[in-house]
């Protein structure tokens, strides 16, 4: 559910309540307190979009509004009762207490949409960007490319596993993480390393020429043939640079796009 539904369907339960309270009084309800209902979701509304700091501002305007309307701005004598203390008492706690725990609860709620919103972008097995976020991050390499003429390298590491040694696909997946992590070790932090649906993993290099990615490409053969050479029936590694590439590159952004929009 997206989070913006999410805050819809909440506010339509919030009035449902409401609503419902006042019906089930009926016409024995004060007017001072359909009001305070009306405040009361006012609260709640305000919790839910702006979260705890502006549900407890509100509520704070709230309580003062509706001590106002209780004893009135009259300068005559009024009779404070214990029961309308107790009537005002009651619903400023109420106020501050929808105020601070569904502006906590939504805050909460609100960092877990976000926080799943940014795992979808992470390929599960080899902890880098999927599909998508390779994607996107490929467009935005060949668009400063072509508009500030930098170069920028995009590697393509493909595996063909040894069926003796990965027969299942726990095992399989367990060599991928290694793998993936033996790449993130040997390359930069400004690099951006993900995964592919056909499995292959690609490597955008910002400000890499042609000589410093055949660098790259050689270091990364020997360090996986080195460590998983037994697992590998097949290693291929390639690569295609910009400027003098970008159009093979546009080529492989635009089969990736056609691919994501296959699955939509």
């Amino acid at each position: 559910m997206r989070q913006g539904r999410f805050e819809f369907w909440l506010i339509c339960v919030g009035a449902i309540i409401v609503i419902g309270s006042v019906a089930i009084v009926g016409g024995e309800t004060p007017v001072q307190e359909v009001v305070a209902q009306a405040m009361l979701y006012a609260v709640f509304v305000a919790a839910v979009y702006g979260g705890k700091s502006s549900g407890l501002v509100t509520a704070l305007a709230c309580s003062v509004m509706y001590v106002a309307i209780r004893v009135g701005f009259r300068t005559v004598e009024v009779d404070f009762s214990a029961n309308l203390m107790q009537i005002i008492l009651v619903r400023v706690v109420a106020f501050f207490m929808i105020g601070l725990i569904v502006g906590e609860m939504v805050g909460r709620i609100r960092k877990r949409f976000d926080r799943s919103k940014e795992l979808e972008g992470i390929d599960p097995v080899s902890r880098g960007y999927n599909q998508r976020l390779v994607t996107s991050a490929l467009e935005m390499a060949i668009a400063e490319s072509l508009r500030y003429a930098v170069p920028f390298s995009v590697t393509f590491i493909s595996l063909t596993f040894n069926p003796a040694t990965s027969s299942s696909l726990a095992r399989t997946e367990d060599l991928i993480k290694r793998i993936s992590e033996s790449v993130r070790s040997s390359t930069r932090v400004l690099d951006r390393f993900g995964r592919t649906d056909d499995g292959t993993l690609v490597l955008i290099s910002p400000n890499t020429s042609d000589e410093q990615i055949e660098v790259l490409k050689s270091r990364l053969a020997q360090t996986l043939q080195g460590s998983f050479g037994e697992h590998l029936e097949e290693l291929s590694i390639t690569s295609l640079s910009a400027p003098d590439g970008i159009e093979a590159i546009q080529e492989y952004h635009q089969t990736l796009q056609r691919d994501l929009q296959s699955e939509t």
